[in-house]
């Protein structure tokens, strides 16, 4: 079975203004997915140039805000591990 690393809330918005405005630090969810399905437990990964997290599904964590992407790894037994890249993006 394949494990899919899905991000909630919006992620790594960051312009000079904004990390005034809203700080320099943003709460992630995770949740993972097999064949559309919930998966709990799983163990991810949240990697970027400011920094690595760690959770467990399904789970937030506080990273820091950076303009390079945001690199998420899912790993639970018996599954395929789950692997996504968020782009950093800014607020308009």
């Amino acid at each position: 079975m394949r494990l899919s690393a899905v991000l909630c809330l919006p992620i790594l918005a960051l312009a000079g203004c904004a990390s005034i405005v809203d700080g320099t630090k943003q709460t992630v969810s995770v949740q993972t997915l097999s064949n559309g399905t919930s998966v709990s437990d799983a163990q991810c990964m949240l990697k970027s140039n400011k920094g690595t997290w760690f959770t467990n599904t399904p789970g937030t964590v506080t990273v820091h805000r950076s303009f390079d992407a945001l690199h998420v790894t899912c790993t639970k037994p018996g599954y395929q591990s789950g692997l996504a890249t968020v782009a950093s993006s800014t607020k308009g």
